[in-house]
């Protein structure tokens, strides 16, 4: 599998970040990281689908990570709100080989911008 994260300037976005970025942060455990992971993926455990948690503030956020309030505050400053983000997954096949890329993008005015792109 590829991870290729496009919009690569700036703050993360917990949203969408990968279990690599997310352990790569700093102040961040692997048992926090899980377990965030399998909270925002939702019931089915994968990400991008109709029953995912959905954040509507850093706040929530900081309430799935079980951090107090000054923790989140030292950790915020690399940290985006979440924006309303759509998930495509495009399959092709070519005689025995297929080939799925996922990309998750959201609404930037009235252009989409690329968020992500994973290949499996």
């Amino acid at each position: 599998m590829m991870n290729l994260t496009v919009n690569s300037t700036g703050p993360v976005d917990l949203a969408w970040a990968p279990r690599d970025v997310l352990r790569a942060l700093p102040g961040f455990t692997d048992a926090m990281v899980e377990r965030f992971l399998q909270l925002r993926a939702g019931p089915d455990g994968k990400d991008g689908t109709a029953d995912d948690t959905v954040f509507k503030s850093l706040d929530d956020i900081r309430a799935a990570l079980a951090l107090s309030p000054e923790q989140f505050r030292e950790l915020s400053p690399s940290f985006r709100s979440t924006i309303p983000s759509y998930e495509s997954l495009a399959t092709g096949r070519s005689s025995d080989v297929t080939r799925v890329i996922q990309l998750v993008f959201r609404r930037a005015g009235t252009t989409a911008q690329l968020i992500t792109w994973k290949e499996f």
